[in-house]
């Protein structure tokens, strides 16, 4: 059986997880800041934000 490189064929795949607690004023910042970032090594990424329990508005701001 041969191994295929998943990472040549399809490139490199990123997952950033972050938790949000009391984010609700930096999590459009944040996600920003990560796009800037990871947008310049690949575009093969995701973002993925953790509602803590935040007993903010910080879930409406990752929905957003």
């Amino acid at each position: 059986m041969e191994s295929v490189n998943t990472t040549a064929t399809k490139g490199i795949f990123f997952s950033i997880i972050s938790p949000v607690y009391h984010g609700e004023k930096m999590v459009e910042q944040l996600v920003a800041r990560i796009v800037a970032s990871v947008s310049s090594i690949t575009e093969n990424y995701e973002i993925i934000l953790v509602n803590d329990a935040s007993p903010d508005r910080s879930w409406e701001q990752i929905v957003k």
